[in-house]
């Protein structure tokens, strides 16, 4: 994270597809190793931590989000950058309370069983997956909230007849009244 964190503070603001083709640069990632898919095969695996990288730096507050897929640095993350030399990961980020809370995801309390890290290594290997599926889902759900709030009205009219739509109300055809 940290590396995002540094483009970032070196450049002020910028698309997200910028810094990760000067990540790949700087860490000189050939094609095959940028072609690397995660074993569901669904996204390529340094787009996909790139992705999660700025996703956790966002939502600590370390990055802005201006416009989608536009970041640029926080004085927070500029902080912590001074701050930690070395490395920001996921325990620098433990520290903020809102990491805490994206992690738990919006309107959920804690459960009253021990909460499980994806990195806790007393954990079974379901525990694990359970807390990495629940992590992906909260993201996700964070990401729709976010993208339905930047929407234009008539998309947002178009989205909720697309979902009617799909749960078998009408016929989907869209008639102008």
């Amino acid at each position: 994270m940290r590396p995002l964190l540094e483009a970032y503070s070196a450049n002020d603001e910028g698309p997200i597809s910028d810094v990760r083709r000067e990540l790949a640069t700087q860490f000189h990632l050939s094609d095959e190793e940028l072609a690397e898919r995660l074993p569901s095969g669904l996204a390529r695996t340094f787009d996909n931590r790139v992705g999660w990288a700025a996703t956790y730096l966002y939502r600590t507050g370390l990055l802005t989000r201006p416009r989608p897929a536009v970041y640029q640095t926080h004085q927070r993350g500029r902080d912590v950058l001074q701050a930690n030399p070395e490395r920001v990961d996921l325990s620098v980020l433990a520290h903020f309370p809102e990491f805490e809370e994206f992690r738990r995801g919006p309107g959920r309390r804690r459960r009253s069983t021990v909460v499980v890290s994806t990195t806790d290594e007393t954990a079974t290997p379901e525990e694990r997956i359970d807390a990495a599926y629940q992590e992906l889902r909260q993201a996700l759900a964070a990401e729709i909230l976010e993208r339905i709030h930047t929407m234009p009205p008539s998309s947002f009219e178009d989205l909720v007849l697309d979902v009617l739509h799909a749960m078998g109300y009408g016929d989907g055809q869209r008639t102008l009244a």
